[in-house]
């Protein structure tokens, strides 16, 4: 999917499911100028807002599925 933003800067979103068997087999990546996040599965985020920034990884793997997945 692509959208325009408000200010008019486009944005992509691609998602793709079980297209290797080598972990993660889902993930979404989001791009902008200098800055990016991006999921393993349900397990960690990684980001990073900047150049010289240092990389920031909050993994979620220990939590309980219900919270991990936002069922509660």
């Amino acid at each position: 999917m692509i959208f325009e933003m408000k200010s008019g800067v486009y944005g992509v979103f691609s998602s793709s499911a079980h297209t290797t068997w080598i972990f993660p087999f889902e993930r979404v990546e989001i791009y902008g100028e200098h800055i990016s996040i991006f999921n393993d599965e349900m397990e960690a985020v990684t980001y990073c807002v900047g150049l010289n920034v240092p990389v920031e990884k909050r993994d979620f793997s220990t939590l309980p599925i219900e919270d991990r997945w936002g069922y509660t």
